[in-house]
């Protein structure tokens, strides 16, 4: 991916520089989604693929880029305490990428992050972008229940540590050897079934993905409107 894009650089214009920088963005988007679906694969706690002949790393690598595709919000740091409070995690997480990708589509900020940019015709990314969005986060909301939560239940022995030269035969550990993860004591915020958090998630998900696809086809229609209402 950086020799693509480094390379990218020395070459003149014309297709073979948009190839190889389309190719670096790709391969920067694969590899990205490949970490976030391992990390989705162990958060849900699948055992580990038993098979291990040829080709068994590209199949590990197809299945976890696959998983980083359709459930990227599964791969969060934040989905390992699992419940309710992963739920509520990952569907705001969702709402912000939504957000961000409608906000991007208005010719002003495009034209401050890439210009020229607002005069291409966008359809076929949006309704992409917009049915991604739909499945990837109902595809983590089906899937949320197999979330293996790591929380820990602390007791007062896991403080305590042998030794013979404590005259009642333990010593308190040092803090610094306790491993302490903040993300795990996290906590739900609503105050409803985790059900209703679920379905809160799927609305969510038809109304920003429709919102999306809408603004692909319907950006001229919507924008003379703007200019009406204003």
């Amino acid at each position: 991916m950086l020799l693509l894009l480094a390379a990218s650089n020395f070459v003149g214009g014309g297709k073979a520089k948009t190839f190889m920088i389309l190719a670096g963005v790709a391969l920067a988007c694969i590899i990205l989604a490949t970490n976030l679906g391992a990390r989705a694969w162990h958060n849900l706690g699948f055992p580990s693929l038993k098979y291990t002949g040829t080709g068994s790393t590209a199949i590990a690598y197809l299945i976890s880029t696959f998983l980083g595709i359709f459930t990227p919000y599964l791969g969060f740091r934040e989905v390992e305490v699992g419940g309710q409070a992963a739920v509520e995690s990952f569907i705001l997480s969702a709402l912000i990428v939504g957000i961000v990708f409608i906000l991007s589509d208005i010719d002003i900020l495009q034209t401050f992050i890439v210009a020229g940019s607002q005069a291409c015709n966008q359809e076929v990314v949006n309704i992409i972008i917009g049915a991604w969005f739909f499945i990837s986060l109902n595809a983590s909301l089906v899937l949320s229940p197999f979330i293996k939560s790591k929380t820990r239940n602390l007791d007062e022995e896991e403080f305590l540590e042998e030794s013979e030269r404590s005259p009642v035969g333990f010593i308190c550990r040092n803090l610094p050897n306790f491993y302490v993860v903040p993300s795990l004591i996290s906590k739900p915020t609503l105050c409803c079934n985790e059900n209703v958090v679920r379905a809160l998630g799927g609305l969510i998900a038809v109304i920003v993905g429709a919102a999306i696809i809408s603004i692909g086809l319907f950006k001229t229609e919507i924008q003379q409107f703007a200019k009406l209402a204003w």
